[in-house]
């Protein structure tokens, strides 16, 4: 066994080299970056998805469509924002144009309609 042992050892610590690399788990800002990836993870996890519930890669892409969700929805909110300001604004010119106009007309007491009064 002695003559094996030096060489064994020198197998093992070749082949714990030659093994293939572990895969680094994408974080939820590298799948933000990455759209592409996202998308590629999202599916391979919602495939197996009672495997993929304990996977991090998986919980980290899942928290990022979330992430981009809540993006596009306060996105989606500030331009509903800025629309209703922009029709709030156009309606109150056309009312203070309207105003404007209905000053400008000079009373005409016989076009005015009557009121009634005490009977006098």
């Amino acid at each position: 066994m002695k003559r094996y042992g030096p060489s064994l050892v020198l197998l093992l610590s070749a082949l714990a080299g030659c093994s293939q690399p572990r895969e680094h788990t994408r974080s939820v800002e590298e799948f933000l970056e990455e759209p592409a990836i996202l998308h590629g993870v999202v599916l391979s996890c919602n495939a197996r998805r009672d495997h993929a519930l304990h996977e991090t890669e998986c919980l980290n892409a899942w928290a990022a469509v979330e992430r981009l969700g809540q993006i596009d929805d306060a996105r989606r909110d500030a331009r509903h924002a800025k629309e209703f300001e922009q029709n709030r604004d156009r309606v109150r010119l056309a009312r203070e144009r309207e105003r404007d106009r209905s000053r400008e007309q000079p009373f005409d007491p016989y076009g005015a309609p009557v009121q009634g009064g005490d009977g006098h």
